[in-house]
């Protein structure tokens, strides 16, 4: 797949671009920078610089040696799996100490993002 999505800015890949600068919700962007998936690190820094260009709210954090499923903590690292959709198998990267930080770290990071932006005034809340 990496090699099909190889550079985030590539105008072959215009259309795919989704507008989220139109959204005003917070974002929260995790990426491994040993993802065998995709170039998730240029793709985020590319969508993360668009959001900032348009004030909108958002953090980015990137892991070295993190592969592409950031688990919760303690979750085996899965390097490869197979893709039904697909047909094949798929490469996720990671290197087991440094992925494993990125799940401790990115899972405190998330439960942080979901309370401060769940529980503020401005939150939506359900009408159910």
């Amino acid at each position: 797949m990496s090699e099909i999505l190889d550079d985030p800015e590539d105008p072959a890949q215009k259309d795919c671009w989704i507008p989220v600068e139109k959204s005003s919700v917070p974002f929260l962007f995790l990426s491994g920078l040993d993802d065998k998936n995709w170039k998730s690190g240029p793709y985020c820094q590319k969508v993360v610089a668009c959001l900032k260009n348009h004030r909108r709210d958002v953090e980015f954090y990137c892991y070295p040696g993190a592969g592409h499923l950031l688990e919760p903590p303690y979750f085996p690292l899965c390097h490869a799996s197979f893709h039904k959709l697909l047909g094949m198998p798929l490469l996720w990267g990671g290197k087991w100490k440094e992925h494993a930080q990125a799940q401790e770290d990115a899972w405190h990071r998330i439960q942080t993002f979901l309370h401060k932006h769940l529980n503020s005034s401005h939150a939506l809340h359900s009408k159910l």
